[in-house]
């Protein structure tokens, strides 16, 4: 080969490489060029980024309860004999109660958070020819690291190498956060119940360190109240006119009664009906006997439905806690110079010892109307044996108020005491 050969060889060498990046083109029958395709990338091309992010937050529910109820109830009873100087009974009864209730719910809900994070990202790519979009190398020297696409070169012995995108690229990105606090849920009952109870019963004999009277019989077990008895207990020289405490009060007065003479420590019962309870049904089986020791009777035959005592020893009197007879000519009382009419007594009994229909709304009122009434001494004369009759002698008082009349014939309406008395009442030891 002549020089001549080589350089033209070289030329045409290089030309093929100059026009290897041209598109190819065809021509029509009349010499007109033709592009069957165009030789633009008739490339579409989608992206769609669809980020979808839901966050939820549920709330934190936080519910404390405290209930604390403290109940203190203290209950101080005290019950000290008045006449102090022969009963130094001292009754106290402390009571306390303590409940106490502590009630604490403490919830912590749920806290949910959720995130949703989507991208999709589509590409997608048509283009109107299959021509090389991209580089295109000698085949023997290769894509360098890269892929060779299915695209067409001008020069046939070139490759067409796709520097790494794809076509029709779908890019699907999702990112779903759940983020959940389940819920937390404390309960703390506290129930602490404290129940203390003092009872402190200091009651002691009403008649220790008492001495007796000398002349008083050990067998002594009926009395009826004096008129300084009455007042002491009552705090009023007018008594207690008919609201004596119910039973329980009048009982009380019988004991704090005896205990002047050193005998309060006895089952002491007044002899008082009420609406439910017979008088006669209070006292026991007897038998009963006086300050002096002399017999009221045998059983409660000796009493109900006679008309004195069945003992033959109180026909025409009744002796009080201080051993005094009542006889309308013995006892000057009230030292106005004159014998005390003092006959009449409460019982609310008719003569067998039973309720009679009036008492004073059972011995709780002074504004009642009236109560039945017994006789300590006859007062009366010739047929009128119901004046003798020591539980049911004339009927009805003339009122329940307190007050005092001891002047013969009476005096005052309205009181326990108007028809000729103080509003005494009888004793027994309930055996």
């Amino acid at each position: 080969m002549n020089l001549f050969s080589i350089i033209l060889l070289f030329f045409l060498s290089i030309l093929a490489v100059h026009c290897s990046g041209a598109p190819a083109v065809d021509t029509n029958d009349d010499g007109s060029a033709s592009d069957s395709g165009d030789s633009s990338d008739g490339d579409a091309d989608t992206d769609t980024d669809g980020d979808s992010d839901t966050d939820t937050d549920t709330d934190t529910d936080t519910d404390t309860d405290t209930d604390t109820d403290t109940d203190t109830d203290t209950d101080t009873d005290v019950d000290t004999d008045p006449d102090s100087d022969t009963d130094p009974a001292a009754d106290t009864d402390t009571d306390t109660d303590t409940d106490t209730d502590t009630d604490t719910d403490t919830d912590a809900d749920t806290d949910t958070d959720t995130d949703s994070d989507t991208d999709v990202d589509s590409d997608t790519g048509e283009d109107s020819d299959t021509t090389c979009p991209f580089e295109c190398v000698s085949a023997w020297q290769g894509c360098d690291g890269v892929e060779a696409a299915d695209y067409q070169c001008a020069n046939t012995r070139q490759i067409c190498c796709d520097p790494g995108a794809t076509d029709g690229d779908a890019d699907t990105d999702t990112d779903a956060d759940t983020d959940t606090d389940t819920d937390t849920d404390t309960d703390t009952d506290t129930d602490t119940d404290t129940d203390t109870d003092s009872d402190t019963d200091s009651d002691s004999d009403p008649d220790e360190g008492c001495t007796p009277p000398g002349d008083i019989s050990p067998l002594f077990s009926f009395f009826v109240t004096s008129w300084e008895g009455m007042a002491d207990s009552s705090g009023s020289t007018n008594g207690f006119g008919g609201d004596l405490g119910g039973l329980d009060g009048a009982d009380e007065i019988c004991r704090i009664a005896a205990s002047r003479v050193c005998y309060g420590n006895r089952n002491w019962r007044a002899f008082l009906s009420t609406s439910s309870v017979d008088a006669i049904d209070r006292i026991g089986n007897g038998p009963w006997h006086d300050y002096h020791g002399d017999l009221l009777a045998n059983d409660v035959s000796g009493l109900a439905n006679n008309v004195r005592p069945a003992g033959g020893n109180h026909q025409t009197y009744m002796v009080d806690e201080l051993g005094r007879i009542h006889d309308g000519a013995s006892l000057d009382a009230d030292g106005n110079g004159q014998a005390d009419d003092d006959h009449d007594v409460l019982t609310g009994s008719n003569a067998d010892g039973r309720f009679s229909g009036t008492s004073c709304d059972d011995w709780t009122s002074t504004t009642a109307d009236s109560a039945m009434l017994g006789h300590l001494w006859p007062r009366g004369s010739g047929d009128r044996v119901s004046a003798e009759n020591w539980i049911n002698g004339h009927g009805n008082s003339r009122g329940c108020a307190a007050g005092i009349d001891q002047s013969m014939g009476g005096g005052e309406s309205g009181t326990v005491g108007s028809g000729g008395g103080y509003g005494a009442i009888y004793c027994f030891v309930e055996n």
